[in-house]
C-alpha cells in the first residue's frame, strides 16, 4: 500500500524498487501525475532502467500524451531493444498517428 511504500523510502529515499512500485501503485489507481513525476526521478537516478521508461511510456498513454508515451517508449527500446512489449507498444502508438 501507498503507506508502506512511503515508510520505505523514508528509510532509503532513493530506493529505486521501491519508487518503482509506488509509481506503478500511483498509475494503478490512476493518479498519473504521481505517477510520472516519480517515474521522472528514477530516470535521473538510473536512466539505464529500461522498464522505468516503459512503464512512463504507459503511463503517459493512459493521460492521452502520445508523444510523451511515444518518446518513452523509444528510449526504453534504445535500452532494451529485444524486448517485444515496448516494441508492440510503441508500433501501436506510431499506427494511432496515421
Amino acid at each position: 500500500s501507498e503507506k508502506a511504500y512511503k515508510k520505505a523510502l523514508e528509510l532509503d529515499p532513493k530506493d529505486e524498487d521501491t519508487l518503482f512500485y509506488l509509481a506503478s501503485f500511483y498509475s494503478d489507481i490512476t493518479e498519473y501525475k504521481k505517477s510520472i513525476k516519480i517515474y521522472k526521478r528514477l530516470t535521473v537516478l538510473n536512466p539505464n532502467n529500461a522498464d522505468v521508461f516503459s512503464n512512463m511510456g504507459f503511463t503517459y498513454f493512459k493521460m492521452d500524451k502520445y508523444k510523451e508515451s511515444e518518446k518513452a517508449y523509444k528510449t526504453a527500446l534504445k535500452l532494451n531493444p529485444d524486448n517485444k512489449d515496448i516494441f508492440d507498444n510503441l508500433n501501436y502508438i506510431d499506427s494511432m498517428n496515421k
